[in-house]
């Protein structure tokens, strides 16, 4: 699957040099740019933000390194958790026939954020991220 037309446009969801560069010290498993998909934020409570029920349209990238677990829509970070933390074990992972989705509870990277967010990204490849994942965190 190609990458999204603002990837390819506008380089929007696309992966910087300089974090590339960093996550291949990391040994890459799988890395895929450009993939869109959708946020979805429940009973969302943070400073300056309050939200029942939303959902966003979003482009991004999605890499699972030896170490870490990197999501990143619309060139900004949502998830970023190392493999060996404790806040691993609240992040669900999920997968169906060409989507991967990843549900985690804010308040496990921010003190005053409280809710869910769900990411869902559709990818060919969705498949080969969940066994790479499942054998690289034991879960």
């Amino acid at each position: 699957m190609g990458k999204a037309l603002p990837c390819r446009l506008f380089r929007v969801g696309c992966i910087r040099k300089d974090l590339y560069e960093v996550l291949e010290t990391e040994e890459i498993l799988f890395c895929e740019e450009g993939i869109s998909g959708w946020i979805l934020m429940k009973n969302l409570k943070a400073p300056g933000r309050r939200s029942w029920r939303r959902r966003s349209w979003v482009v991004g990238f999605l890499v699972l390194t030896r170490r870490r677990l990197v999501a990143y829509v619309f060139g900004k970070p949502v998830l970023d958790v190392s493999l060996d933390a404790r806040e691993l074990s609240g992040v669900g992972v999920l997968c169906h026939r060409n989507r991967i989705e990843i549900s985690f509870d804010p308040s496990l990277f921010h003190d005053e954020w409280s809710g869910e967010i769900t990411l869902r990204f559709k990818s060919p490849m969705a498949g080969d991220f969940c066994q790479e994942f499942e054998k690289i965190s034991g879960i």
